[in-house]
Order: structure tokens, then C-alpha cells, then sequence
């Protein structure tokens, strides 16, 4: 809390509303708190958007209105892109195991990650590689799952068109690299990122010189360890947050 009673005050005058809506879906306590104050931040996470849609009153009482969805922003013509804020180095560390590739892949709901194509590339690939084992990491605790991810080599997050999320982040920030689709408009906007790209036609192609390159796996999963800590440091979050309150003479 500030020292100083004004600034306290201050503080209190500008609120974040997460998910574009408050308490009541109409919205009358945050439209109060706005009407009064004017500082109103909208920060939308996922599925809020696309399944409910946006709450015009509460829209027109924003300022500023962000998202970590990148095809949020191709539906909501005020919605800038925010890079999620991750705390990469609260992963626990790699457990390789002597002897295996591993490939791993966490399906939330099968069938928007393309799960039943995944589990066959890769049994198929395991009847080539011996050595070669499919790791699926479902139905368990959060702190499991991790515990199991930190011991795969690679790992696919999705070859539907829902971008990477936050399981790819989890493997970036323990080095392990990530295999997932990307649409062309993300991955311009992207720029230099260190993804391995597959889709439903070029996904064994891929993992096949992943596994048998462990260079370049080595590479690509050093590459991720950096950006993640880079492009996906809390600190830019916040930071793209206070640059827009600065823009409006908030701060």
C-alpha cells in the first residue's frame, strides 16, 4: 500500500476488470466504479470472449482493452494483444531418462488438440525407434503433470489452429522443444520465435528429424528456454499495461 494517502487513493481509482465482466453480468457495480473514476481496464483470457462476447456498456466504459488471445484480436476491433505473463523459472528442472526419446503430449479436450492423429504418428514412429516412447499426461495433478513433462525430450502441444498455450510455455521453460501448428497471420505477428512447426500432413516428418537430430533438438529447445524468459517475462506484460496508462495521463 503507498505511504502516501493521495496515492493510495489514486491507486483505487483505476481498476482491471478480468473477463469483461464483474460480479453481475449486468455490470452495474463496475459501471458505478467507472461512471465515478474513468480508468477502466479489460484484460480477456480465452474462451470468455469468443462464448459470451463482449458486454457493450462495459466495453464503451473502458479505456483500454487487451487480450492474450491472439484471434481475439482479429474479432474485436479494440482488443490488443498481450504476450501471457509466465513465470518460467517456478518449472521444475529437466529429468531426462537414459536410454529413451520421449514425446510428450497433455490433451485437455482431445479432440480440439488433435490427439487420436498424434497418439497414431507416434506409434507408428515407435514401431521404427525402439527406443522411442509416447508419454500422454492426462487425469492428473498439476504438480504431477509438470513432474512428468520435465522428463520428455519433445513435445506436441496441438496440430489443430489453437496457437500455443500455456502447456507449450511449461516445456519451453524447461528446454524441451515444442511441436505445434501455427496460423500464418500469428506467426508473422510472432516474428522470431523458437516453435518446431507441424501440421496434420508434415507432423511425422517433423518428429521423425527431431528424434533422429538431437542437435538440432538440443538447439531448438535452447532457443525456447531463452524466448520464453524473454518475450514472455511478466515484467513486459505489466509493462505494456503502464506504457497504456502512461498514454492516457493515468500515471
Amino acid at each position: 500500500t503507498p505511504s502516501n494517502s493521495s496515492a493510495a487513493s489514486d491507486v483505487y481509482k483505476r481498476q482491471v476488470l478480468d473477463g469483461g465482466v464483474g460480479l453481475l453480468r449486468s455490470g452495474r457495480f463496475v459501471l458505478d466504479w467507472a461512471s465515478k473514476h474513468g480508468k477502466l481496464i479489460i484484460i480477456y483470457y480465452g474462451d470468455d470472449l469468443r462464448r459470451r462476447g463482449a458486454l457493450p456498456e462495459l466495453e464503451n466504459a473502458a479505456k483500454l482493452i487487451y487480450t492474450f488471445e491472439f484471434d481475439h484480436t482479429l474479432i474485436h476491433p479494440r482488443a490488443k494483444f498481450l504476450f501471457y505473463p509466465f513465470f518460467s523459472d517456478d518449472m521444475p528442472m529437466r529429468s531426462k531418462v537414459a536410454g529413451e526419446i520421449r514425446i510428450g503430449h497433455s490433451p485437455t479436450l482431445r479432440a480440439s488438440k488433435g490427439t487420436e492423429l498424434i497418439i497414431r504418428t507416434v506409434e507408428k514412429l515407435e514401431r521404427r525407434y525402439k527406443n522411442l516412447k509416447l508419454v500422454l499426461i492426462e487425469k492428473m495433478s498439476y504438480r504431477d503433470a509438470l513432474r512428468l513433462k520435465a522428463t520428455v525430450d519433445i513435445f506436441i502441444d496441438q496440430i489443430t489452429e489453437l496457437g500455443y498455450g500455456i502447456s507449450s510455455l511449461e516445456a519451453l521453460a524447461m528446454g524441451i522443444p515444442v511441436v505445434v501448428k501455427l496460423l500464418p497471420d500469428f506467426e508473422q505477428f510472432l516474428g522470431e520465435h523458437p516453435f518446431v512447426k507441424a501440421d496434420e500432413k508434415t507432423l511425422e516428418i517433423v518428429l521423425e528429424q527431431l528424434i533422429i537430430d538431437d542437435v538440432f533438438r538440443d538447439k531448438c529447445g535452447k532457443h525456447g528456454y531463452e524466448w520464453v524468459r524473454k518475450v514472455h517475462s511478466p515484467l513486459r506484460a505489466a509493462q505494456t499495461i503502464v506504457n497504456g496508462m502512461r498514454r492516457l495521463g493515468w500515471l
